[in-house]
């Protein structure tokens, strides 16, 4: 594992998906955990703290994938998530959304995401003090 790399978790019910994200993460050098569904992601997230989430947007059985990454913010603000699917629908204007990737993608887009993301300034939450000083 590259010290100082990201804790990554990937989400998606393809399993053809999820070993393709995984090994590419993996040969990178990069800290990865890959499971099925929300539920297992939700679990996981409660328990580990991740730095980014690279998750499928329609997961099967009718799950949310952004669902999830906003739930898991609740006790992980600084969260990040890579958004991936095969559509773009309801993501356009998400605020969020820290990144997106359309299926099929290729390893570099991947992986410069990635690292993208990482070293991107730490998400911060706007409060309610933040949106009154902005009038």
């Amino acid at each position: 594992m590259v010290e100082g790399s990201p804790r990554i978790l990937v989400v998606d019910d393809d399993p053809r998906v999820r070993d393709l994200l995984t090994g590419i993460l993996a040969d990178e050098g990069l800290s990865v955990t890959a499971v099925a569904d929300g539920t297992e992601a939700t679990a996981l997230l409660d328990t580990r703290e991740f730095s980014l989430v690279i998750m499928d947007v329609r997961l099967g059985e009718g799950q949310d994938g952004r669902e999830v990454i906003e739930r898991a913010r609740l006790t992980q603000p600084e969260l990040k998530s890579l958004y991936i699917s095969g559509g773009t629908a309801g993501l356009a204007y998400n605020p969020d959304l820290d990144g997106f990737i359309s299926k099929p993608f290729r390893k570099r887009e991947v992986i410069g995401c990635v690292w993208e993301l990482h070293y991107r300034e730490p998400r911060r939450r706007q409060t309610e003090a933040d949106a009154t000083d902005s009038d």
